[in-house]
């Protein structure tokens, strides 16, 4: 086994032939097998200074970082949704905007056909509620739409707050 520091890679003559870098030298098969363990448990292999393979902890960059919080406030807010949202009514709904757009459109054509009442809602328990007032669908739609929208704009913000850090210290302060 050989390793190259201009590369970083690791090539076998009977693999590589002559497309081994020249800067590529021997390692043995105990060593090599030591560093992919190390980078099976999250190390890095990198050169020393005379180019000899060896385990780095890793540690990832600011912009990684802020990366990694923007896909956490995500994350949080797709659980917020996930986890639904209580009506005033006290009726748990399904909480992503495309909840709101379906029972929405649904809202609407009752509203095109003379109805009253909508025949079922299906609440985020799958409970029907039958013949349910078409002015209660409207407050719930509102007040699910409100709810979406304030999660919405907390990602947003937080998001935005997450960008604008410059040190770690200002990330760690931002949470759900």
């Amino acid at each position: 086994m050989k390793y190259s520091r201009s590369t970083g890679g690791f090539y076998e003559s009977a693999i590589h032939g002559d497309t081994i870098p020249d800067d590529a030298f021997g390692i043995n098969q105990d060593y090599y097998e030591a560093l992919l363990a190390g980078q099976a448990q999250g190390k890095i292999i990198v050169a020393d200074s005379q180019g000899v393979p060896v385990l780095q902890d890793y540690s990832p960059s600011f912009d990684e970082l802020k990366q990694g919080k923007i896909n956490a406030i995500s994350t949080a807010f797709t659980e917020a949704l996930a986890a639904g949202f209580v009506t005033t009514s006290t009726i748990k709904m399904d909480a992503d905007i495309t909840d709101v757009q379906l029972l929405k459109s649904a809202y609407d054509l009752m509203i095109l056909l003379n109805q009253t009442t909508l025949p079922i809602l299906v609440d985020y328990n799958n409970t029907p509620h039958v013949d349910m007032p078409l002015n209660d669908v409207l407050t719930i739609i509102i007040e699910v739409a409100g709810n979406y929208q304030t999660m919405y704009t907390k990602k947003q913000t937080l998001r935005g707050q997450a960008m604008a850090c410059i040190n770690q210290t200002e990330l760690d302060a931002i949470t759900w």
